[in-house]
């Protein structure tokens, strides 16, 4: 509890009103939520204030942060209520911006690891080409480049080949 009101005390007072923290601090946030709840709920809270008509890819941090969620929940209505709101933002910030390489990984990253019974695994393939695209275009968010990389090498759904072309990426 106090972990959560120190990083909600951190946001507030570094931050202008009516301004979202920089990519690179939700990212770092999402890291952390994966494996800690006080964290999880903090990211969950700050994010409810993004709105569907604030920019895609804080919609898709939004979304992440419901899919985060589903792993610190224990009823299952309540998992799933997380996940398929996740889901269904996720999928409106990709309408919205259909090239941003950040929310495709958002994308690829959840249905390389939900369960199968969740049937979302149908971009996989279309996410992994637009990545591929995005780590061999040298982007400029170094930051974003490292995350989208390491995961990728790392993921059982990209062979050998391209796990060569991600190296030298």
């Amino acid at each position: 509890m106090i972990k959560t009101f120190l990083l909600m005390l951190l946001f507030v007072n570094i931050m202008p009103v009516n301004q979202q923290p920089d990519l690179v601090s939700y990212r770092k946030l999402m890291d952390k939520a994966a494996g800690d709840s006080d964290t999880a709920e903090s990211l969950y809270s700050l994010c409810k204030k993004i709105s569907i008509t604030d920019d895609p890819v804080h919609v898709g941090v939004r979304a992440m942060s419901e899919i985060l969620m589903c792993k610190h929940v224990f009823n299952p209505v309540s998992k799933l209520s997380h996940f398929n709101r996740g889901k269904k933002l996720l999928d409106q910030a990709i309408a919205r911006s259909k090239t941003a390489p950040e929310l495709h990984f958002f994308r690829f990253a959840t249905q390389s690891n939900v369960p199968s019974i969740l049937k979302y695994s149908a971009n996989l393939d279309a996410d992994k080409a637009v990545l591929l695209k995005y780590l061999k275009s040298k982007p400029a968010d170094k930051d974003l480049h490292q995350r989208i990389k390491t995961f990728m090498l790392n993921s059982k759904y990209c062979n050998s080949q391209e796990k060569e072309i991600i190296k030298t990426s």
